[in-house]
């Protein structure tokens, strides 16, 4: 049969109503499309797509592949009182400089700041966040351009009365020029004080201080994803993993326990690694990184994040247990002047000290002998579509 159609009188303003038993419009025509009343059941179709609503989703609402995930994530900060108030000061000698004097620059820059001067042998950036106010840092990076000379170490530090501090990690055994840091939070504790932490053997100085990033909330830490170790969006392009299973033995050296490489089939793609160790100790004195390099045997390696010290077990836990340490990065820094990029997780020795790793095994303290691990170092490296 033909199409029936119903249509109002020709003119402008006429309208088509469709009314219920109650005298109430259901369905109210205009010039040009029509209007449906609140409150009207639209069953569940099996199938179709609902465009241009606004208002509020009620509870129970979900799925569907339109539906945009909604986190709650850390405030990214762009300036010592954006976007809360903060009080950044740092010690120089015995003088307290606030953070407006810290060599005219601004930290958050490129640009850079003079951040201490010579003969420091300790010195620490603290951020105040105020009386009563306590903050979950998820995520601090910056710049250290300079103060390689003597140094002996790199902390955060967390505090609530801004004397007594907290170790949270420990960021580098040394500085190395020009490397830029991350700090990823994975613990639970806020305070009202944190704080980076410099040590020398003897008197040095930072007058690079540069490219300040910090991500804070007052939220519980599993509320939000940090921007570091997020998943990255984008499908993935290949995947290639390489595992070490050899049990080897290294003492007073730095260690590449599990080197591998991807040749990207973008050079501008990104590399999102997944990667772990396994090893045992007897005081080997030093800690993990995740490195990358775009030459094989990993030459002019640029240092990615850090994993703390592996001086902290037990003789106990020596005898008989292995370490892990994990590691997840998401790198969008690789340069695309290369094809090829080179991770490795390496163990960096500090001291001289006659120490030993033991990798994939522990160790049976005292003696020489020790077992295989069925666990091993690996690296899964993922090309990400830009």
């Amino acid at each position: 049969m033909a199409d029936l159609i119903i249509k109002p009188a020709t003119g402008d303003g006429n309208k088509l109503i469709l009314q219920d038993k109650a005298g109430g419009a259901v369905l109210t025509t205009a010039d040009s499309g029509a209007t449906i009343a609140d409150g009207i059941a639209l069953g569940t179709p099996t199938s179709g797509v609902v465009t241009n609503l606004s208002g509020v989703l009620p509870v129970g609402v979900t799925g569907g592949s339109g539906l945009t995930e909604v986190m709650i994530p850390e405030k990214e900060r762009t300036s010592l009182t954006s976007p809360t108030t903060i009080t950044a000061a740092c010690t120089l000698g015995d003088t307290l400089n606030a953070a407006g004097t810290l060599g005219g620059g601004d930290l958050f820059s490129s640009g850079g700041v003079n951040l201490f001067g010579s003969g420091m042998t300790a010195a620490g950036l603290t951020f105040d966040y105020g009386s009563g106010v306590t903050k979950y840092l998820k995520y601090i990076e910056w710049n250290n351009g300079d103060g390689a000379g003597n140094s002996t170490g790199i902390k955060i530090r967390g505090s609530n009365n801004g004397t007594s501090w907290t170790d949270i990690t420990t960021i580098a055994s040394a500085i190395v020029n020009g490397t830029t840091y991350k700090f990823i939070n994975t613990g639970t504790t806020a305070y009202r004080y944190w704080q980076i932490y410099w040590t020398w053997s003897s008197g040095n100085y930072i007058s690079q201080f540069k490219s300040l990033k910090i991500h804070e909330s007052d939220a519980s830490p599993t509320t939000f994803l940090s921007p570091a170790v997020k998943y990255p969006t984008g499908h993935i392009v290949q995947v290639t993993y390489d595992h070490n299973a050899s049990m080897t033995t290294h003492t007073n050296q730095h260690t590449n326990v599990i080197t591998h490489g991807i040749t990207r089939k973008n050079r501008d793609n990104n590399i999102f690694v997944i990667g772990n160790c396994v090893w045992g100790m007897a005081n080997p004195n030093g800690h993990w990184r995740l490195n990358r390099s775009y030459n094989a045997d990993m030459s002019s390696s640029t240092f990615l994040h850090g994993a703390g010290s592996c001086d902290d077990i037990t003789t106990a836990e020596r005898q008989s247990t292995s370490r892990s340490e994990d590691f997840t990065m998401f790198d969008e820094a690789a340069s695309s002047s290369y094809a090829t990029v080179y991770y490795a997780i390496q163990f960096y020795h500090v001291v001289q000290n006659g120490g030993t790793l033991y990798v994939n095994r522990p160790m049976s303290y005292g003696t020489s002998t020790v077992g295989n691990q069925t666990s091993r170092c690996q690296l899964t490296l993922f090309e990400v579509a830009a």
